[in-house]
């Protein structure tokens, strides 16, 4: 896989509540190499993948990880619907304001991102990451299968019983610019024109990745 390629499904993985087909089985692959990893240091002391040393968990610990993997690697027969999940959050978050949601995250963008000094990340795009979770579109492709990297289970209280519920639980506020999206080493990146960024967070998320990885 190119370094080009690696960049884009990096940054699917990490930012997107929905990815690529293509980019689901390479999660499902990289999820089998874990949990084999993983499986294999049960009966060894030694680690055997590059990228993760599982050696000092307990072993309930490791079985907790290969649960998870498993399901990246196979996920429910009945899968959440990650956009349901993820307006089910921000209903949850704005409450009373839900019908006013644009001018919330327009408000949230200038007033919390733009005035901190995260003017690259562009409103097209925030305002669409608060909508649909999606952070990160490089390519066209059709961006409709679960990302199950993003999503957890959690048990709630119901009426006196325990309910495990499976969704995103993370963030959908501040958004992945903070992470892969605001700062990169390549200034043409950073140019404005009438003190408006010519590229935005996506852009710059992407070389300075890639950037990493050479």
């Amino acid at each position: 896989m190119s370094l080009h390629k690696k960049t884009e499904v990096f940054l699917e993985v990490f930012g997107n509540s929905e990815i690529r087909k293509e980019t689901e089985e390479t999660l499902k692959h990289a999820a089998a190499q874990l949990s084999l990893s993983i499986t294999n240091t049960l009966s060894s002391d030694s680690h055997t993948h590059p990228c993760l040393d599982t050696s000092l968990l307990k072993f309930k610990e490791r079985d907790e990880l290969v649960r998870i993997f498993k399901q990246w690697e196979r996920p429910p027969s009945v899968p959440a619907s990650v956009r349901k999940v993820w307006d089910a959050r921000v209903r949850q978050h704005l409450g009373t304001r839900y019908d006013s949601r644009q001018g919330c995250f327009d408000w949230d963008l200038t007033m919390k991102l733009h005035q901190s000094g995260c003017g690259i990340i562009s409103k097209h795009q925030y305002v669409k990451w608060r909508e649909s979770g999606v952070a990160f579109e490089m390519r066209e492709g059709l961006y409709q299968t679960a990302n199950q990297s993003l999503l957890s289970t959690r048990v709630f209280s119901h009426r006196g019983d325990r309910v495990a519920v499976r969704g995103y639980w993370g963030d959908i506020v501040s958004s992945p610019y903070l992470s892969f999206g605001i700062e990169t080493e390549n200034k043409d990146l950073l140019k404005k024109h009438n003190n408006q960024h010519v590229k935005y967070g996506s852009s710059a998320g992407f070389f300075s990745e890639r950037d990493c990885g050479t």
